[in-house]
């Protein structure tokens, strides 16, 4: 919420920017902040904080105005676990890198367009304390939100995105367990 509420603050700072022209061809890079927390089978039981602060980077290509591919690298956050009965304590750290197709929806002729974006790619997971559970495992993301560009060269945007990966205790399928994550994300990118 309070990313939610920085981006209408900036939003309504900015307001007596002039309307730009959006470009509808070109790179960008850019950096967020988020904050999410995480869900899965496992750890049900275990003692545990649930949110953390996401940061990331990407940087893509917008090829039409309605289409960009996009790569991120996102770190996910650290969480304290704790056994049932003052069992020992550890924490786990997710961390992705995936690649994104972004569409990308104009509102007229405003500055103003909704984004959504599927993603696949290699998420990382490191408990300390657990000798199993460090890993490397496919991830996948969904998102979507809004983007405001109130010059040619600057673009921001609020959105909520969910990502799932599958967490292996051993070699067998039935000692895998799915974690979700997700986050309200706040993006500055810029655009050349």
């Amino acid at each position: 919420m309070k990313l939610a509420g920085i981006f209408i603050a900036l939003t309504l700072a900015l307001t007596g920017v002039a309307n730009a022209e959006i470009k509808e061809k070109g790179g960008y890079i850019g950096g967020s902040l988020g904050y999410g927390g995480y869900k899965d089978g496992n750890f049900d039981g275990y003692a545990k904080d649930r949110d953390a602060v996401y940061y990331g980077i990407y940087g893509g290509y917008k090829f039409m105005k309605y289409f960009a591919l996009e790569g991120r690298i996102t770190n996910m956050g650290e969480y304290d676990l704790q056994e049932p009965g003052d069992g020992p304590e550890s924490k786990i750290r997710y961390d992705a890198l995936t690649i994104n197709g972004v569409g990308i929806l104009p509102l007229g002729s405003s500055n103003w367009e909704l984004m959504g974006q599927l993603g696949i790619g290699n998420g990382r997971y490191k408990v300390t304390g657990e000798e199993y559970a460090d890993g490397n495992e496919t991830i996948y993301s969904i998102g979507a939100g809004v983007r405001w560009t109130p010059t040619p060269g600057f673009t921001t945007q609020f959105s909520l995105d969910g990502y799932k990966i599958r967490l292996r205790e051993g070699t067998l399928p039935e000692e895998s367990f799915s974690t979700k994550l997700g986050e309200a994300r706040l993006a500055f990118q810029w655009n050349f």
